[in-house]
C-alpha cells in the first residue's frame, strides 16, 4: 500500500508539470516560386527551406492547435555576411507578424511585402540562429515564408514550432497531488500509532 501511495504522489507531481510538446498539427500546403531552385519542407515540428540558386521564394502553410513559440534553429548561407527575408503571417486574422523592413517586395505573391531579416551574424536588425523569434502565438492557421533576392545564392534555414501542453489540467493535477500527500500522511500516522511487533 505504501508503494501504491508513493507512486500516486509521484504521478501527481509529474502530471502537474507542463510538457514541451508538438503543437503543429496540420500541413495545409506549400509553394515554391516557379523560377526558384529549392524546396520547403516539414519534418516533425521543423520547417526548413533549402535553396541552390537565387532568387528563391517559398512558403509553407500550417495549423497549430495550441499556443506556441517560433524558434529560429539554423541558417547556413553560402556566404558568411548574407541575410535572407523571413515572413510570418497569421492567416486567421490576415496579420503580417514580420514587418521590420520592406526587403521582400520581390517575393512570390503569397509572401511579398514586409519581412524580417535572418542572418548568420548578430546585427541588431537581424534574427540569429538559436533565437526565439515569437513567444506565445495563439493557435490557428499560419504561413511562414522565406525570400532570398541574390546573396546568398544558396543556403539552408530551419525553424521550430514548439508549445507547452499540460498533460493533465492543472486543477485536476493539483487535487490529485493533495490527495496523494494526504494519503501518505495518514499512512505515517497509522504506522506510528501501531505497536512495534
Amino acid at each position: 500500500m505504501t508503494k501504491t501511495l508513493k507512486a500516486l504522489a509521484l504521478g501527481a507531481a509529474v502530471a502537474t508539470l507542463p510538457l514541451a510538446a508538438s503543437a503543429l498539427t496540420t500541413l495545409n500546403g506549400s509553394g515554391v516560386a516557379p523560377a526558384s531552385s529549392g524546396t520547403v519542407g516539414l519534418s516533425g515540428d521543423t520547417v526548413s527551406f533549402d535553396w541552390s540558386s537565387s532568387p528563391f521564394s517559398a512558403y509553407l502553410d500550417f495549423t497549430v492547435d495550441a499556443t506556441f513559440d517560433l524558434i529560429f534553429d539554423s541558417y547556413t548561407p553560402s556566404s558568411s555576411d548574407a541575410r535572407s527575408g523571413l515572413v510570418l503571417i497569421n492567416q486567421d486574422t490576415t496579420t503580417r507578424l514580420t514587418f521590420q523592413n520592406d526587403a521582400c517586395g520581390g517575393a512570390m505573391t503569397e509572401i511579398a511585402g514586409l519581412c524580417a531579416f535572418i542572418s548568420a551574424g548578430t546585427a541588431a536588425d537581424n534574427y540569429s540562429a538559436g533565437e526565439t523569434i515569437f513567444v506565445g502565438l495563439g493557435a490557428g492557421d499560419y504561413r511562414i515564408g522565406l525570400y532570398e533576392s541574390s546573396v546568398p545564392a544558396d543556403g539552408f534555414a530551419s525553424f521550430s514550432v514548439v508549445s507547452e501542453i499540460s498533460a493533465i489540467p492543472l486543477p485536476a493535477g493539483a487535487a490529485l497531488l493533495i490527495t496523494a500527500i494526504g494519503g501518505l500522511a495518514a499512512l505515517r500516522r497509522r504506522q506510528a500509532a501501531a505497536p512495534a511487533a
